[in-house]
């Protein structure tokens, strides 16, 4: 391409036609695979609540009284991979706030408030959640995409895995009245 611009006497250099052949849709469909993406590592990171990760996802529903959970939150440190999980009714902001403040205050757990919370972009971490984490030091960091809380996020399929399955037994054996019908 470089030598037809030249045969027709046009004075492009080749950062231009390589800027300008990236922008092409054609040529983004067929070009080559890049050789390196770089990714988030989180192998460096050694320090015992220095940075934790949290995510939700829906689980069955179970009723425990007159409440019915419909959500399971996880905090997760990044460095021993300690998990912390909790049942949640619904996803505000306001019943995440209080759970982990409770989890973070409670003297028996490991985890305390660390220098770094990363999260999803969900609503269940703004409004109080912001306001509660600032205020003890906590920088929160958003994340881009499910790959930047990936440790959280692998934590919730080896939950699915196994809690479901022995969820699923204890079904088997129940009446058909009484079964989950989730």
């Amino acid at each position: 391409m470089q030598m037809a611009c030249k045969k027709a006497r046009y004075g492009f250099i080749l950062a231009v036609i390589k800027n300008w052949l990236n922008k092409q849709a054609l040529h983004q469909i067929h070009k080559p695979r890049p050789k390196f993406i770089q990714y988030a590592s989180f192998n460096n990171i050694r320090t015992l609540n220095e940075v934790h990760q949290s995510d939700t996802t829906p689980m069955p529903h179970d009723k425990v009284s007159n409440q019915i959970y419909k959500y399971r939150g996880v905090i997760k440190d990044i460095a021993i991979r300690y998990r912390c999980s909790f049942a949640l009714t619904d996803k505000t902001a306001t019943q995440m706030a209080r759970a982990i403040q409770k989890i973070y205050d409670d003297p028996n757990n490991p985890l305390s408030y660390p220098n770094t919370f990363i999260v999803d972009r969900g609503t269940e971490y703004m409004g109080e959640c912001r306001d509660l984490l600032p205020s003890y030091n906590v920088r929160i960091q958003y994340a881009n995409s499910k790959r930047d809380i990936a440790i959280a996020e692998r934590d919730h399929q080896e939950f699915e895995k196994h809690a479901y399955f022995w969820q699923d037994t204890e079904d088997f054996h129940l009446p058909l009245t009484d079964r989950s019908r989730v």
